[in-house]
């Protein structure tokens, strides 16, 4: 079975018979900790001694994504009324890829991606920065279908420090829809917040 991994905690690892050893990148005791093992695909080992005394190892991979890029976006699984930690996300070290959001006068150079399924036809997404919520200024955020095609933009502006909020009302129950979140003045760190209501921006 191959895993994929799109958030930073911990994940507890279980293997049957029980009193095996896993080992590989990221592995303490029964934890994978994917910010330690870093992107990339990488295999987990469960090593356990059978009823006639046997060492038998079996073999799984996963697959550590940065939300650097739309592929490996970072999965939201619940939007209602959901943030992240403060300052939890950086565009600092990332690179552009996919459309510039029309409303966006900084461009596409250091975006990153979040997905999520949409609930009902609302939702509301927040980029704030400032304080304690991050270091971003300038934040540009735009929504997207799973085909590429935008569904909503929003630019807070020049030098900007805030809260940023889009909103969408036109979704499609069921359906998968990416967040791009970018900047046109200062990359840095940014607070992420939704809920599956539009938002009356």
């Amino acid at each position: 079975t191959a895993y994929d991994i799109r958030i930073d905690a911990p994940a507890t690892l279980s293997g049957s018979p029980a009193g095996g050893v896993f080992s590989g990148a990221g592995i303490t005791g029964t934890n994978f900790n994917c910010v330690t093992a870093g992107v990339g695909t990488h295999t987990i080992q469960y090593a356990y001694t059978d009823a006639h005394g046997c060492i038998t190892t079996v073999y799984r991979t996963t697959t550590v994504k940065d939300y650097n890029l739309r592929a490996g976006a970072r999965l939201i699984d619940n939007i209602a009324d959901w943030c992240s930690a403060a300052a939890a996300y950086s565009n600092t070290t990332a690179t552009g890829d996919g459309a510039a959001g029309s409303c966006w006068s900084g461009g596409t150079d250091h975006n990153v991606w979040f997905a999520f399924v949409a609930t009902g036809s609302g939702f509301n997404v927040n980029v704030i920065t400032g304080g304690t919520q991050g270091t971003m200024r300038g934040q540009q955020v735009a929504i997207w279908n799973q085909a590429g095609t935008q569904v909503a933009c929003n630019d807070a502006g020049w030098n900007y420090s805030g809260t940023l909020t889009l909103g969408a009302d036109t979704l499609k129950t069921g359906h998968i829809y990416y967040i791009s979140v970018d900047d046109q003045t200062t990359h840095g760190t940014f607070t992420l917040c939704t809920d599956n209501e539009a938002g009356y921006d």
